[in-house]
């Protein structure tokens, strides 16, 4: 077992950066922080517009239909009766282990 002083990293030793690196560094951050900052509003303006542009095709386009759901739904009612419905949803009934053992092909 090796003990804390023994390691092979030195810890928290004085090697820090200078002063002239960390000015360096910050003014770094602090242009590429200008920079994304115009990158990001230039961003926010252009889907701002984009958010313009289908609002008014959207406006253009004209009002939606407010019986379009009323007239698919009995355009798909008048499809069939009742009885034609069941006969073709025959596939989707569930069945149990009992109805294996009766004449489930009569169905």
């Amino acid at each position: 077992m090796q003990s804390s002083s023994s390691s092979s990293r030195p810890r928290g030793g004085g090697g820090g950066l200078s002063e002239e690196e960390k000015a360096r560094r910050l003014a770094e951050m602090s242009s590429n922080a200008s920079w994304r900052e115009e990158q990001r509003s230039r961003n926010v303006s252009h889907y701002r517009e984009m958010d313009e542009k289908e609002e008014e095709e959207r406006m253009r386009a004209g009002s939606h239909d407010p019986d379009f759901i009323r007239k698919q739904l009995q355009s798909a009612a008048a499809g069939g009766s009742v009885e034609k419905r069941i006969q073709s949803n025959k596939h989707k009934i569930q069945r149990g282990h009992a109805d294996m053992d009766k004449n489930f092909a009569r169905r």
